[in-house]
C-alpha cells in the first residue's frame, strides 16, 4: 500500500514544513508511525471511534457526523486537519496549484469540505484549490499507470 501515487500519505514531513502528525497515532498500514494515513484514513477514524466507544468503521463515523453527532465531528475534524496539513505541506515543497482527493471517505463531498475548511486557516500561500479526483476510487491506479507509461516512453 505503500507504493504508487496513494504514497504520500505515508510520508513522515520534516526539515521546513512543519510535521503536526501525532507521533502518538496508531500504527499505520504500511508499518510506520505517525504518517497522514494512521491520523487520517479509515482506518484511524475506526480506530478513534472504537477509543470514544463506538464500534463502527468510518462510514459509520462519517454518517454519525451527518446526523450531528459530537464524538464523530471530532473524529473527522481531526482527520480532515490531517489531510489539510498535508496539502499545505506539499504545496510547500512542490509548489501545487491544487490537489485531487480520492479514497472511499475522500470522494464524499462533505469530507473535501471538511478538508477545505481545515485548509483555510492555513496561510494564503498554502491554500490550493482542493476536489474530489476525476477517477474516483481508480485515481490511485490510473496514476500509477501513467507515471508507469511515462517511464516507458523516456
Amino acid at each position: 500500500h505503500c507504493a504508487g501515487a496513494s504514497g504520500v500519505s505515508h510520508l513522515h514531513i520534516v526539515g521546513s514544513v512543519r510535521c503536526v502528525y501525532e507521533t502518538g497515532s496508531g500504527l499505520c498500514g504500511c508499518g510506520r508511525h505517525a504518517t497522514v494515513e494512521s491520523a487520517a484514513g479509515g482506518r484511524a477514524i475506526a480506530a478513534a471511534a472504537q477509543a470514544a466507544g463506538y464500534d463502527v468503521d468510518a462510514r459509520a463515523v462519517s454518517e454519525a457526523a451527518l446526523a450531528g453527532a459530537p464524538w464523530a465531528e471530532v473524529i473527522l475534524a481531526r482527520s480532515s486537519r490531517a489531510v489539510a496539513t498535508l496539502v499545505a505541506d506539499l504545496t510547500t515543497i512542490l509548489g501545487l496549484d491544487g490537489v485531487a482527493i480520492g479514497g472511499s471517505l475522500g470522494l464524499s463531498p462533505t469530507y473535501i469540505d471538511r478538508v477545505r475548511l481545515a485548509l483555510s486557516s492555513e496561510p494564503a500561500l498554502f491554500q490550493v484549490p482542493v476536489m474530489v479526483a476525476d477517477f474516483g476510487t481508480d485515481a490511485p491506479l490510473i496514476g500509477a499507470l501513467a507515471i508507469e507509461q511515462s517511464a516507458m516512453l523516456r
